[in-house]
């Protein structure tokens, strides 16, 4: 081998054995070609460079809000740009750890390292200020929640469903997005993060329907108005809603309607010259062919009456209100009348009953017999005494009779004409005196039983005047 060779071999294993040597201080200061961190390549660079590498490289968060208008879910672009956020990796220790002296190796092969996170940071108030400035944040694109709510249309009561709206609770925004960026999402759905407020009141709320169906309930309704006898007027729930407006979500009522609705009524009902039917002493219902009281409807009795039911749920039922007029004891020139009076005031209880065919009186306070007497009535076919329902309204003692006929006791039933008296001139009451020797139409009575009756019966008693004969006959025609 001659001299050149020889210098030559030399030179090259000089300049080999330098360049592994520079290969191998190199391997201390750059990761070697072919080498990844975290699927990041790092090949040729730093420590310091391969943590930039490794930094966060995201450059905003799509942020999921609920639109204001639509309330469907759209997405806005949230820029870090002012976050500045920043990852610590100990990429030194890597470096340090490597294969420094068999860096040549890597030249034809890949390696694959990975780092743990050491820490981070990010700019606070840069933060605080992107959220802020998020379109889903501004006043003009939130709504606050509504209730769910009572609501009526053309009458009929339902439950409005609840709006959640569109308002957002900021600190939930600020912890949601916060998380992002510290776990490195690229996506927050605000919806899912729970940060809207929501309406307190839902549609399913069990209040709020048992509500509805109960207002429902106060116009689907029937309601009976009890008159007198078994008599009723029914109001069906098409005039109960006529006799109602809706204020609000509030059934009122309508009091113009009520009243013209019981001003109709009063036309058609009432008892002026109209049979009634009664329970007479031995139990039989009879029914004489003339009143002479006057009652009639209370109006504003019976529309105060109604006004305490129809604004209730249900069916209701109640009670006609009476007017009843009966001449003034005190002055014959007057009437008198009470107002207010239910359907059994109009023939009550108490009262005094007065057979024809017995030729008896008796008399009943509240349901109970009080006193049973003979009497005798007008004469047979020419002064009968007058059949009917009358009031008792005027006494005097002594009195003296139209014909100049003077007695002790004197209760007047029918204008001045008729009354109960005693008759001194009889000694005998009961059977069938009246066929021959009958009064002028009075009914003539015992002087203890009248006596009783003057100082125990009140004014507006009613005296009830029948006889059965008559009523059946009466009831035959019209059967015919």
């Amino acid at each position: 081998m001659n001299k050149i060779v020889r210098r030559v071999l030399i030179g090259v294993g000089a300049a080999a054995v330098l360049a592994y040597a520079g290969g191998t201080v190199y391997s201390y200061q750059h990761f070697l070609p072919g080498t990844t961190i975290n699927g990041v390549s790092v090949a040729g660079m730093t420590a310091e460079e391969a943590e930039q590498a490794l930094d966060y490289q995201g450059t905003s968060i799509t942020v999921y809000e609920r639109d204001a208008s639509s309330g469907e879910l759209v997405s806005e672009e949230m820029s870090l740009e002012k976050v500045n956020y920043h990852r610590e990796f100990d990429t030194e220790a890597l470096l340090k750890d490597g294969t420094h002296f068999g860096w040549l190796g890597s030249l034809f092969g890949a390696t694959e390292l990975t780092a743990q996170m050491t820490g981070f940071t990010y700019d606070e108030a840069g933060l605080e200020e992107t959220i802020e400035s998020l379109d889903c944040l501004k006043e003009e694109n939130q709504t606050d929640p509504a209730n769910a709510f009572l609501a009526v249309h053309d009458n009929e009561f339902y439950v409005a469903a609840e709006d959640d709206g569109c308002r957002l609770i900021y600190d939930k925004v600020e912890a949601a997005i916060r998380g992002a960026v510290e776990t490195e999402t690229t996506e927050v759905n605000l919806e899912e993060a729970g940060c809207y407020e929501t309406a307190e009141v839902r549609g399913d709320d069990e209040t709020l329907n048992k509500e509805a169906a109960t207002r429902q309930n106060v116009l689907n309704k029937t309601v009976t108005l009890k008159l007198y006898d078994d008599q009723t007027a029914i109001l069906d729930a098409a005039t109960v809603e006529s006799l109602l407006t809706i204020d609000g979500t509030d059934p009122v009522v309508n009091e113009k309607a009520v009243k013209a609705w019981a001003e109709a009524l009063s036309e058609s009902v009432g008892t002026v010259n109209h049979k009634r039917t009664f329970k007479d002493h031995a139990g039989d219902i009879i029914s004489p062919d003339k009143v002479t009281y006057d009652y009639y409807l209370d109006v504003d009795g019976t529309v105060a009456a109604l006004e305490e039911v129809l604004t209730l749920p249900g069916d209701q039922t109640a009670q006609a209100k009476w007017l009843r007029d009966y001449q003034d004891p005190e002055d014959k020139t007057k009437t008198i009348t009470v107002s207010g009076l239910d359907g059994s005031d109009l023939l009550t209880d108490t009262y005094i009953e007065i057979s024809i065919d017995d030729q008896k009186m008796w008399y009943f306070e509240n349901g109970v017999e009080m006193l049973e007497t003979d009497v005798v009535t007008g004469w047979k076919g020419y002064t009968d005494s007058p059949h009917g329902v009358f009031t008792y309204w005027h006494k005097e003692s002594p009195a003296t009779l139209m014909a100049g006929t003077k007695v002790v006791f004197w209760m007047a039933f029918y204008k001045q004409q008729y009354g109960i008296h005693d008759a001194d001139w009889r000694s005998e009451f009961g059977g069938d005196i009246y066929l021959e020797d009958g009064s002028h139409g009075c009914i003539n009575t015992p002087y203890d039983a009248v006596e009783w009756l003057f100082n125990n019966v009140e004014y507006g008693t009613y005296v009830v005047i029948y006889e059965v004969s008559e009523l059946e006959a009466a009831a035959a025609a019209t059967a015919t």
